[in-house]
């Protein structure tokens, strides 16, 4: 190893241990956001993120990370209309009243409820969970309306990409070598979802906490994605491995390509949708999973 490589490592080290011993994993924000806080230990997380990716360019080279993971809802795709529009909209044949806004306040309190069918939430077709999030947000049990809706959300006009740049980034990223998985809690909806938005075939793998029986945070569903590519967590960027956080780090796939250091040429590297939400992918110091 060389001196400049083995000081790098030392700092990062050193780094991850003063975060370790201020409670834990810390987010990294962005230098906007640093100078929001205020405060020196906000610029000391950036300054400690920027050790950390030198050092991993030390050992990794241009190219930083093997493996993208990414999650699905939120991050690679988002739903085509307002799911309270879309309850009410179907649900009014079937005698729904509620206005929109108080489906979305329902289906919320629902939601964040811990789930007592089962330790998951989504099991294998994820009827009963769905069937529960329907009945509490509408005040209708009617099955036809609940499978009307069910099947909705398999079709290509319920969702949207996020990202419109995001077929050319993934097949740069897979021609330099980068493996991609997607790595979601959904249920087992998701991989014929993939095959109806034509976008399957980016990637190498797809991990679905329906199938493997666990959700994120679990690290089994990181592991069990990072398996599937045949790389070791440390060399995946994700949550649970490395990670960025979507809407304020990253807005685009082509600045995710460009942080593992694959050039994408050609290509605006602007997201369409959801700039200011933080969905899902957030900067964590890496995560020691095995």
């Amino acid at each position: 190893m060389s001196a400049a490589a083995a000081t790098v490592r030392s700092a990062a080290a050193a780094a991850a241990t003063r975060a370790r011993k201020g409670g834990g994993l810390r987010w990294l924000g962005t230098a906007a956001e640093a100078e929001r806080e205020g405060g020196a230990g906000a610029r000391w997380e950036l300054s400690a993120a920027r050790e950390y990716y030198d050092y991993r360019k030390s050992i990794y080279g241009d190219v930083t990370h093997r493996a993208l993971l990414v999650d699905a809802v939120g991050t690679l795709v988002v739903p085509a209309q307002p799911t309270a529009m879309v309850y009410k909209s179907i649900g009014e044949k079937y005698g729904v009243k509620y206005s929109e806004d108080e489906i979305l306040a329902r289906y919320r309190r629902a939601y964040e409820q811990p789930w007592g069918g089962s330790r998951l939430r989504y099991v294998d077709d994820g009827r009963p969970f769905w069937q529960h999030i329907v009945t509490s947000s509408t005040g209708c049990s009617d099955l036809q309306y609940f499978e009307e809706l069910y099947q909705y959300y398999i079709t290509e006009k319920a969702w949207k990409l996020c990202d419109p740049d995001a077929e050319n980034v993934f097949k740069a990223l897979r021609k330099a070598g980068v493996k991609t998985a997607v790595v979601s809690n959904f249920d087992t909806r998701l991989r014929p979802l993939l095959h109806v938005l034509k976008c399957d075939h980016w990637f190498d793998a797809v991990a679905v906490s329906a199938e493997v029986a666990a959700e994120k945070p679990n690290p089994t569903i990181f592991l069990k994605a990072c398996e599937s590519l045949g790389v070791k967590p440390e060399e995946a960027v994700h949550v649970g491995c490395d990670a960025w956080l979507w809407g304020s780090d990253v807005h685009s796939f082509k600045e995710v390509a460009e942080r593992i250091g694959v050039e994408v040429a050609n290509l605006p590297g602007i997201l369409s949708c959801d700039r200011g939400r933080h969905v899902n992918i957030c900067v964590v110091w890496r995560m020691q999973l095995l």
